[in-house]
């Protein structure tokens, strides 16, 4: 359970960065996904405090020009810790994370968020819920879930360790399969492209 601390407190820091996060309306652990200059959606996360937290179902639209904020429509699976990755479609690909309530639950199912359509719609499922990844979408307009956490049992028990894959979501032909593992698992870290390369520092 140290390891999972340790990787939501760098979560909450890094988004404590971001300008959204001081609006108290939008939830804690929220994914932000800018659609156009009008148009930011937010994408789970979670009201209330960490030890008693509550998932938000829905997604809010948020137009930072007038400062107006709507109810967007429900997700299939509220999460926290998760990603929201915008595909060349158009539509946004949300994976991993858990789901906070009264206790936390893996959500190991992905789901398509369709912005025409105004709905969310099931994506492929994980092994695994792989809570504080991160995700980046390639040139070919593949999704690579890179590190993060994953979960386990033992002694009829749960735990979390870090998670050594990474994954890819095809985009044509819709699945998700591993395609490499991390030298060195983990989360917190920061990750950056060049030259279709994908660079990882920290964590």
């Amino acid at each position: 359970m140290v390891i999972l601390a340790i990787c939501f407190l760098f979560y909450f820091k890094i988004s404590a960065s971001l300008k959204l996060h001081f609006n108290p309306s939008f939830p804690r652990g929220a994914e932000y996904v800018k659609l156009n200059e009008e148009t930011t959606l937010v994408i789970g996360g979670y009201f209330g405090e960490y030890t008693r937290p509550v998932s938000v179902p829905h997604i809010y639209i948020y137009n930072p020009k007038t400062g107006i904020i709507k109810k967007g429509p429900d997700m299939l699976y509220p999460r926290v810790f998760h990603s929201a990755t915008i595909l060349n479609d158009g539509r946004i690909f949300v994976a991993g994370g858990n789901y906070m309530a009264a206790v936390s639950v893996c959500v190991t199912k992905t789901e398509f968020y369709n912005p025409k359509a105004n709905k969310f719609e099931k994506g492929p499922e994980l092994e695994n819920c792989i809570p504080s990844h991160k995700a980046v979408k390639m040139g070919d307009g593949n999704v690579l879930l890179i590190g993060g956490l994953r979960k386990y049992a033992y002694d009829g028990l749960y735990d979390f360790d870090y998670n050594p894959d990474i994954l890819m979501l095809d985009v044509k032909t819709n699945k998700i399969e591993k395609i490499a593992k991390l030298i060195k698992p983990r989360c917190g870290f920061k990750i950056y492209q060049e030259n279709d390369k994908i660079y990882i520092k920290d964590g």
